[in-house]
């Protein structure tokens, strides 16, 4: 190909928007005839795009195969460019629904287990009852996957424990909090003040792989020479931790902010644990750093700091 590269937004047969999103869904399914039909447009409309596309671009960005085609390196540069105009047409369409007073809009929200069943859910309720024409799009990820979520452009608000400082990422809300031993209100360690590991000897302990904030933490504490001990139950599953401390079968190594609920219905104790002081771990909500968020999103994090959040703060 030669020449200057064009402007597509003169293209005969759509905007550049159109044209971007034809080359999306065709780099989404690899196929021009598969992302014709999901378009509901014919093939021949598809290939013109993207021959329009590449033209603009000076370069090829696809290659075809037998069957179908896969991005070059090119059509991979291109393909982050054009996720990124898009996302930006969807946040302004978000904002311009904002302007119509919250009738409408989405927030994308990534979070941990124990934020989904503590803070979260108490905030979402207060928040539908406010907003109903708000859509809220939930879903859960380990707190390391949190920020990655958030880079990708999959989700708008992450919640994960002990964040650190991650490139690009702006911490808006925490929840100071501390590891302790979750069981059944009969169980021998349910009345103590406080739990060290060497009194866990002897149970069934179940907690978090070793990917999640509870899991770094306790890899953090074996590597300060805390004998932290065998463990029964390792999962990714809040609810089998729930359910293996609540039936008396074991401890549970868990934040109390992830079972509020069941404590405050006398079906579960968390006792602090200790290892030469409490062990303290932060429930942490963030965004992008330097992006302008929705009215919609600043309209959740002011909710889940009121109400909703009861015990959050803002960061400083």
């Amino acid at each position: 190909m030669s020449g200057s590269p064009v402007s597509l937004v003169g293209l005969r047969t759509g905007s550049l928007l159109e044209s971007y999103s034809i080359f999306a869904e065709v780099a989404a399914c690899g196929s021009m005839s598969q992302a014709a039909w999901s378009l509901d447009l014919d093939v021949s409309v598809v290939s013109r795009q993207i021959a329009a596309v590449e033209r603009a671009f000076d370069c090829v960005l696809f290659e075809r195969h037998r069957r179908g085609v896969r991005l070059t390196e090119a059509g991979t540069a291109v393909a982050r460019h054009v996720r990124h105009v898009l996302q930006m047409q969807g946040r302004l369409r978000e904002e311009l629904d904002d302007l119509r007073e919250l009738r409408s809009g989405s927030v994308r929200i990534a979070a941990t287990d124990g934020a989904i069943s503590g803070p979260l859910s108490r905030t979402i309720g207060a928040f539908v009852r406010r907003y109903p024409g708000i859509r809220l799009e939930l879903f859960r990820a380990s707190s390391e996957q949190v920020a990655p979520t958030l880079h990708r452009g999959e989700a708008e608000l992450g919640a994960g424990l002990d964040m650190r400082d991650e490139p690009g990422i702006e911490i808006v809300a925490r929840l100071p909090d501390l590891l302790a031993a979750v069981v059944a209100p009969g169980h021998r360690l349910a009345r103590q003040m406080q739990v060290t590991f060497s009194e866990l000897e002897g149970e069934a302990v179940g907690t978090f792989e070793r990917n999640s904030g509870v899991g770094r933490t306790l890899q953090r504490l074996a590597s300060q020479g805390v004998r932290v001990g065998r463990l029964t139950l390792v999962t990714n599953s809040l609810e089998a931790l729930k359910g293996m401390a609540e039936s008396g079968a074991g401890v549970a190594l868990l934040c109390p902010h992830s079972v509020a609920r069941e404590i405050r219905e006398n079906r579960l104790v968390a006792v602090p644990l200790r290892a030469g002081g409490q062990v303290s771990i932060t429930l942490e909500f963030c965004v992008l750093r330097g992006e302008r968020r929705s009215f919609a999103l600043s309209a959740f994090i002011t909710e889940l700091l009121g109400g909703g959040g009861a015990g959050l703060a803002l960061r400083g």
